[in-house]
This record gives structure tokens, sequence and C-alpha cells, in this order.
């Protein structure tokens, strides 16, 4: 299992080079206040993602239907009081790992082009 990385080593310096790559930085500050949140559950957070890389993540099975899976399992906890067993616990962070990885790897390749 690979190390997790924290959310916010990525989150706004990869989402600022999409926003640079497409020579629209003007609009971070204006955009920032309507985000809505930082998941990219949040279908608006999720259509800025795509228009700005390219890619729709909800095409990429099983990653997302798992993601969806943890997103509703980790509500129930937070949310709900629910307990997670040692393996669900270890599958949501083999999942949400799975999908940082594949985000960074959409975004170092649009900050290659």
């Amino acid at each position: 299992m690979s190390q997790l990385k924290p959310p916010a080593r990525y989150l706004w310096s990869e989402r600022f080079a999409s926003f640079r790559h497409r020579n629209i930085e003007y609009l971070w500050d204006a955009i920032g206040e309507f985000r809505g949140g930082y998941s990219i559950q949040n279908d608006r957070v999720r259509r800025l993602y795509a228009a700005l890389s390219g890619d729709d993540i909800t095409k990429q099975q099983p990653l997302w239907r798992n993601f969806t899976a943890h997103v509703k399992l980790r509500g129930e906890i937070v949310h709900g009081g629910k307990n997670a067993t040692r393996l669900k616990a270890e599958d949501s962070y083999v999942v949400v790992d799975a999908l940082m990885n594949h985000v960074e790897g959409v975004l170092s390749g649009v900050r290659a082009r």
C-alpha cells in the first residue's frame, strides 16, 4: 500500500496549474468564491476539474464506483455514527489513494502539455 498523500498537498497547487495551463489564472479568485467544497464528488468541482483537465473521472470504472462507495461509507461514519471494520477502512484508504494518484497523473499530464 502506498502512503496516502494529504489532500492539501495537491488540491490548490495542482488545480491552479490547470488554470495556468489554460491561461485563465485570472478566474481563480472568482471561481474560488462558489467552489462549494473540495470533493470531486461535488458536481461543480467535478465539472470544473473535467473542464480544466479533460478527464471525465466518472468514466474511470471501477475507480469511480469504488470512490462513491467510500464517500457513502464516510458519510455514514461521520454523520450517522456508523463504525467501519478494519477491512472497510483499509479499502477506503486504497480507493482514495488510487483516486488521488489518478488525479495527480492527469494533472501532471496537463502541466506537461
